[in-house]
């Protein structure tokens, strides 16, 4: 097992591991022997150790094993059995990572779309100055709390799929602002089928905008009729 380390200075009894439209906490101690037992934690994209004012994070593009005692941050990199190969994995390997300090909580350092930006690097491409828009930006969030986390054709091809997701662990009413023409919006389940309106989501919708609330990592999917 390859793994890499990060020794801080931040005191707290939890860290805070990024899943798959969300984040989950776990202790930095082995105090029980639960605790012990979770001596990795499966994550995704970041890793975040924080006391009041300030915190660090691990942020990666491909690795899912995180642990972390008092205050040392760990990484999985590799992990090599050698049966039934005992060659396994016996190449040169190159690793992505991060280690970012921030001020406040990782809400408000926005960790997660740091670590997204990680994950999608800026594509630099050169166009004709004549045609070449001052600003561009196809999707606006009124606030990073609330991610587009998806964006597709309908299975029909009729339409747009949005994906979004509520990220810090709390309510929040939000704002999307889109360059494109539409004029149905709609809410839809996983198999893309039109939902009753969800109590609480206070869809509403004007001139390239749609409004919504969504509580604590709560997942939606909406449907642009162009």
């Amino acid at each position: 097992m390859l793994m890499v380390e990060f020794p801080t200075s931040v005191h707290t009894r939890e860290v805070t591991y990024d899943i798959q439209f969300g984040h989950i906490k776990r202790g930095s101690h082995r105090n029980t022997s639960w605790d012990t037992a979770r001596f990795e934690v499966c994550g995704h994209i970041w890793s975040d150790l924080s006391e009041h004012g300030f915190g660090v994070s691990v942020l990666n593009d491909s690795k899912y094993g995180h642990s972390a005692l008092d205050n040392v941050l760990r990484m999985s990199l590799l992990r090599s059995p050698k049966a039934p190969d005992n060659m396994a994995d016996m190449e040169t390997h190159t690793f992505t990572y991060a280690f970012m300090a921030h001020h406040g909580s990782f809400q408000e350092a926005d960790v997660n779309k740091h670590a997204y930006c990680l994950n999608n690097p800026l594509i630099v491409q050169q166009q004709h100055e004549d045609k070449t828009p001052a600003t561009l930006s196809v999707f606006k969030m009124s606030s990073n709390q609330v991610v587009l986390e998806t964006v597709k054709k309908s299975e029909d091809d009729k339409a747009l799929i949005l994906r979004f997701y509520e990220s810090f662990g709390g309510m929040c009413t939000v704002t999307m602002t889109t360059m494109l023409k539409f004029k149905l919006v709609q809410v839809v389940n996983g198999l893309e089928e039109d939902m009753n309106m969800w109590p609480g989501l206070n869809l509403t919708r004007s001139d390239g905008s749609v409004h919504f609330t969504l509580r604590a990592f709560q997942i939606i999917s909406l449907k642009l009729l162009l």
